[in-house]
């Protein structure tokens, strides 16, 4: 059964991003990563952002940007735009009154039962029919990875047990209770053998491919080597998701272009500037340019132009822009006055510092040292803040901006992390950002 649940850009890139756990109309879901996040055409559904090479250059960033995907619930009530699928997880479930563990009901019941009612489906089978609750818990590894809790194995700890009964995801047949004289722990058994066995929340655990995701079942990518354990943790506990974003400000010059001229347009179409650069004849690059003055409605006069100007290297003419060297330039972008400056400009900082200047002409008393110890005084009446989601780690928060997977052997038991990017194996040449 499909669903749609409202939810804000600046979520998707923090706490509610790729790889979480969220919580909608009271069950879990986790985010499926980007590159699930295309249309019906396999393209990206989000819109590309433009004009930002000098804060991707500062924070050290090679791929492209893109908008989350954008959608909204019509009067008749289709989805219009793309979605970001969940997938329903925890996808054990159990019942509050006879402890009845249930592997993914919803499709169990969904398959012998197709005309049910769909809120019938996740009821138990005991007296009253209560209805099954999500698992509260849940197997994390530092590397990255998350996966349901192997509760046969948990149940059947001793090897008796564990030879005389297989593991069966077709039946159910086992139980997690509160132990018997305890409101604390929590006691695992068995109807089929009756096996018993305490659910032990601090046990390490071993983890076949420490960096598989619920939904991600595909076998291009080879599993690291690490020592470290996989965890129980809670589902609302910290530790078990870690957002990594970066941001910065759009200064000059990329905050003053005009995004409605053909210069514009060339620029933000990547497709057409690769286009360009490829055709190398004369004769094919002119009527290339012909085809798209008749794109953009213009004459090709205005197309050549255009072209020139992106090859000498518009709009940053090649500055050169160091990772973590924006901060400078943003405090020259506040400081120095910046001529013709429109409203609607993506940063416009107003100088107040001649009318300043004035008031401590005729300030007195102990005012006047505190105006004089300021140097300029500038209003910002509006700027751009772009954030970008690198990725995300789970057990140990990822703090090194240089970390990635490939750069750790994982074959010590000190604790590491991993940084997981937003597709998982990096592969697409773009990452989420939010931003006005």
């Amino acid at each position: 059964m499909n669903r749609l649940v409202v939810t804000r850009w600046s979520h998707l890139l923090g706490y509610s991003g790729v790889g979480a756990i969220v919580r909608a109309d009271n069950e879990l879901f986790v985010i499926k990563d980007t590159r699930c996040w295309t249309d019906r055409d396999g393209r990206p559904g989000g819109e590309l952002l433009c004009y930002v090479d000098l804060l991707r250059k500062s924070l050290g960033i090679e791929q492209d940007l893109r908008q989350p995907p954008l959608s909204r619930v019509l009067r008749n009530g289709v989805v219009e735009g793309t979605c970001i699928p969940a997938q329903r997880f925890p996808g054990w479930m159990r019942c509050p009154r006879c402890g009845l563990l249930y592997r993914q009901p919803w499709h169990r019941d969904a398959r012998s039962a197709p005309d049910s009612d769909a809120a019938d489906c996740l009821r138990c089978r005991c007296t009253g029919r209560p209805r099954l609750q999500q698992v509260a818990w849940v197997v994390a590894h530092p590397a990255g990875g998350l996966r349901d809790l192997p509760w046969h194995l948990l149940t059947h700890r001793d090897a008796q047990s564990a030879q005389a009964c297989r593991a069966d995801n077709t039946h159910v047949y086992l139980r997690l209770r509160r132990a018997a004289g305890s409101g604390l722990h929590w006691q695992l058994s068995c109807d089929r053998c009756q096996a018993t066995a305490p659910l032990e929340l601090r046990q390490p655990l071993p983890e076949l491919d420490p960096q598989r995701q619920p939904w991600d079942w595909s076998k291009s990518r080879s599993a690291i080597e690490t020592r470290q354990p996989a965890q129980i943790l809670e589902v609302n506990d910290a530790r078990l998701y870690y957002p990594r974003t970066r941001g910065a400000l759009v200064i000059p010059p990329e905050s003053r272009i005009r995004r409605d001229g053909v210069l514009a347009l060339l620029y933000s179409n990547r497709g057409h500037r690769d286009q360009l650069a490829q055709t190398r004849s004369a004769l094919g690059q002119r009527a290339l340019m012909r085809r798209l003055a008749d794109e953009y409605r213009c004459p090709v006069t205005e197309v050549e132009a255009a072209w020139a100007e992106i090859q000498t290297g518009w709009p940053l003419y090649d500055q050169a822009v160091t990772p973590g060297g924006l901060i400078s330039k943003e405090f020259q972008a506040l400081t120095e006055e910046i001529a013709d400056l429109a409203d609607g400009e993506d940063f416009v900082p107003r100088h107040q510092t001649r009318g300043w200047r004035n008031l401590t002409l005729i300030a007195e008393g102990a005012e006047t040292c505190v105006w004089a110890a300021l140097d300029q005084l500038v209003a910002v009446t509006r700027l751009r803040e772009v954030r970008v989601f690198t990725g995300f780690s789970r057990i140990v928060q990822n703090f090194d901006d240089g970390l990635s997977p490939s750069d750790l052997d994982g074959l010590s038991d000190k604790p590491k992390t991993w940084l997981v990017p937003p597709d998982l194996d990096g592969s697409l040449d773009w990452l989420p950002y939010s931003g006005p």
